[in-house]
């Protein structure tokens, strides 16, 4: 898609010079793009972990999570006007680690409320195409196609607990239990140590309309409005490692007498700390390899307002802030996870709620334009 777009404008470019030269104008604008990002997801549980298919005591809700990020951009625009037509393509790269934020989604309480997440580390870069048609000295019209993607790795770490039904002891001298459902209490034994190691991605490809208008404050300063409307897809896609390693259970050394005939009897019923793996560790675990893709669609209404100081009909310097109010669908989720023996459950899943899957961002710019 890419490729054609700059093929599109080459071909314009080219057309373009082959009309009159007193009226082609062509121009390259450099400058920064100050952002404001955020992203909302849900990460959904497939239940496929020995914790949550067995009874866990606190199931992985999905709950949808605002993840934030602000950046500086460094921004590079072409563009041709040829009388009342214009087309401009701009590209702006926010893979620069000493202008973003190390992380975009939350350190704390994401994927789950119980886990916790490395920082990130997102890069993020913009792509948009754009023709104008002059209306008249204060009036134009605008539409164009825009893309961003956020590319993204991760680290989550969480600990499941699981209930276990032979575990709820009566008479301790005869050694005589209670055999209650997990469906009734909770009874752990040992807990799971879980880590996702993945690698994320986030397109969200648009189309757009837009009103400008402008209007002179003095002969060098000019001042401009514009209202429009944007039409986004916005896709998520995912690969990871899903790891779980058997922990001991403090919950577990908690409920079991210390003292008495049988002395303490927290190794008999809980095991001892140092019996357990290494949770860092697959070969003492279960592993999955883990794909999904997410998706949403939504429409946004574009405002923006800036000034444009003109030090000579051949350079301007443009500082502009806008904003893009969106409001997206449920969306949808397919999810695969494949074991890697000896873990053994693979399958698909499959959601069309509750996945909360949207983006938005709010954007001042300062830009310098030399015209040709």
């Amino acid at each position: 898609m890419k490729n054609l777009r700059n093929s599109v404008l080459s071909m314009l470019l080219v057309s373009f010079g082959a009309m009159a030269n007193d009226e082609f104008k062509m121009g390259v604008s450099i400058g920064f793009d100050s952002v404001d990002y955020t992203l909302t997801q849900t990460y959904l549980d497939a239940e496929f972990g020995s914790a949550q298919a067995n009874f866990a005591v606190e199931r992985n809700e999905a709950v949808p999570t605002e993840g934030n990020m602000k950046y500086l951009s460094p921004t590079l625009t072409l563009d041709a006007r040829y009388g009342r037509h214009g087309v401009s393509l701009k590209r702006a790269n926010g893979d620069f680690a000493g202008f973003r934020e190390a992380t975009l989604m939350p350190n704390q309480g994401y994927p789950y409320t119980n886990y916790s997440r490395e920082n990130d580390d997102p890069k993020r870069v913009e792509t948009s195409l754009t023709y104008s048609f002059k209306i008249n000295n204060n009036w134009s019209v605008a539409l164009g196609t825009y893309d961003g993607e956020v590319e993204m790795s991760y680290v989550d770490r969480g600990i499941d607990t699981v209930c276990v039904e032979s575990y709820d002891p009566v008479d301790w001298i005869n050694f005589v239990t209670d055999f209650t459902s997990c469906n009734n209490a909770n009874n752990p034994i040992f807990d799971w140590a879980i880590r996702h190691t993945g690698e994320e991605s986030v397109e969200s490809n648009g189309k757009y309309i837009a009103a400008v208008y402008q209007d002179k404050i003095t002969n060098n300063l000019f001042w401009f409005g514009k209202l429009g409307y944007q039409k986004t897809d916005l896709d998520t896609a995912g690969t990871a490692k899903f790891l779980e390693v058997q922990q001991f259970s403090s919950a577990c050394a908690a409920s079991v007498p210390t003292s008495g005939p049988y002395g303490d009897l927290t190794s008999f019923w809980c095991r001892s700390p140092d019996s357990f793996g290494n949770p860092e560790n697959p070969a003492d675990g279960f592993e999955w390899d883990v794909e999904y893709v997410k998706g949403s669609s939504g429409d946004a209404t574009i405002l923006g307002l800036g000034l444009v100081y003109a030090f000579n009909p051949n350079n301007t310097l443009t500082l502009s802030y806008e904003v893009k109010s969106f409001s997206f669908d449920a969306g949808t989720m397919d999810l695969t996870y494949t074991a890697i023996p000896p873990a053994q459950r693979s399958g698909v899943v499959r959601a069309s709620e509750n996945i909360g899957l949207s983006d938005e961002a709010d954007v001042l710019s300062l830009t310098f334009r030399h015209q040709f």
